[in-house]
């Protein structure tokens, strides 16, 4: 089976809307040094060689980027040829979360977005054949999304609704 497993959610349940902003790609190198690398919430990692970007790995933080990606650069960053980037998505609405349902929800859109991005991803490797969440959303990414779409719906990857 593939697509969102519905077996916990409510029947007719609404969509719930989120705003992800993506923050401008900053090279790997430099952000070690950045003092945005302590915040939390979402990430992709993609690298860029000759004139070609590839999209890595989308992934997600409630520690902090830096401790999330130096986990990556030990493990298998170094594989790859070419200029290192990451992107940091913020969710910017809902606004006011408890911290039990902010994890909850950068699980969920997480796995939706590496559900959606699943042919173009190299390094991920749960959630791209089907995924399961706690609620169904609709995904508004703005800012320096690069290859995410603007929109996204979980209502699209309910099984064979994709296919």
């Amino acid at each position: 089976m593939t697509g969102v497993n519905l077996s916990n959610l409510i029947p007719g349940e609404r969509l719930k809307s989120v705003s992800v902003e993506w923050k401008y790609p900053r090279l790997l190198d430099n952000f070690w040094y950045d003092e945005e690398s302590g915040g939390y919430g979402l990430y992709y990692i993609s690298r860029k060689f000759g004139n070609k970007e590839t999209l890595l790995y989308i992934g997600q933080t409630y520690d902090s980027y830096y401790n999330r990606l130096i986990c990556h650069d030990y493990n298998w960053l170094g594989n790859y040829r070419g200029k290192k980037y990451v992107r940091r998505g913020i969710i910017t609405s809902p606004v006011r979360r408890t911290d039990e349902d902010a994890r909850q929800l950068l699980k969920d859109i997480e796995s939706m977005l590496i559900y959606e991005m699943r042919f173009l991803l190299q390094q991920n490797v749960m959630g791209v054949n089907s995924y399961k969440p706690s609620h169904l959303y609709s995904v508004t990414n703005t800012g320096y999304r690069g290859v995410l779409s603007a929109e996204i719906s979980m209502r699209n990857h309910i099984a064979g609704e994709d296919e």
